[in-house]
């Protein structure tokens, strides 16, 4: 799998000099040297992922039943948040 290939269905970080991808719904998080191009080692997630983000001290994932994970950064997860309830829907009146 090409650097080029993995961006086109990915969700992707951009870290100092890393590239970071996460192929959806997968514990893979691929690893790659931004300047230079190249595959580093691949990162393995506790739990597959739909989709990631990093906050500059803890990354977060997005699984699939809507719940999120906030991860140290060795990867471990540290907490979890539940899915939470649907929003309501406001409607809008008809003026008279």
């Amino acid at each position: 799998m090409t650097f080029k290939n993995i961006i086109a269905y990915s969700k992707y970080l951009i870290k100092g000099t890393k590239i970071e991808v996460l192929k959806n719904s997968s514990t893979t998080l691929y690893v790659y040297d931004k300047v230079a191009g190249t595959k580093k080692d691949n990162i393995t997630l506790p739990i597959a992922a739909k989709a990631i983000a990093y906050d500059g001290t803890n990354f977060w994932i997005l699984i699939s039943d809507g719940s999120f994970k906030k991860l140290d950064k060795n990867f471990a997860i540290a907490v979890s948040y539940s899915k939470s309830a649907a929003i309501p829907r406001i409607t809008s009146t008809a003026r008279a």
